[in-house]
C-alpha cells in the first residue's frame, strides 16, 4: 500500500450562490422610520393617523412596505409640498441673468 506524499492540486473555489433579492412585504418600525427618514415620534404619529398600515405579529409591530410607498407617493403628489432643488449658486446665477 503506497500513499502519495504529493500535495493535491488546489480545488477551484466556487462563487457563492446568489439568492434572488426579495423585497420584504413588512418591516419593523425602526426599519420603516429609516426608509422614511423620520424619528420615532413622527413615525408613530403616522401610524396613529392611519397613514401607515400595521399589525401585531405576536408582540412585534409590523408595517407594510406597500403603505410606506403609498405614503411617499401621496406626499410627492401633494400640491405645494415639494420645493425644487436648486443650489444657491445656480439660483444666484439665474437671478443675475434675469436682471
Amino acid at each position: 500500500m503506497t500513499t502519495s506524499t504529493e500535495p493535491s492540486a488546489p480545488q477551484p473555489k466556487r462563487p457563492p450562490r446568489k439568492e434572488p433579492a426579495v423585497e420584504p412585504l413588512v418591516v419593523r418600525p425602526a426599519t420603516a422610520w429609516k426608509l422614511l427618514g423620520c424619528a420615532n415620534t413622527f413615525g408613530y404619529a403616522l401610524l396613529e393617523r392611519g397613514e401607515l398600515d400595521s399589525y401585531l405579529d405576536g408582540g412585534a409591530r409590523k408595517i407594510t412596505v406597500e403603505s410606506i410607498h403609498r405614503y411617499i407617493a401621496k406626499r410627492l403628489a401633494a400640491p405645494g409640498k415639494r420645493k425644487p432643488r436648486t443650489s444657491k449658486h445656480r439660483q444666484a446665477a439665474t437671478e443675475q441673468v434675469a436682471t
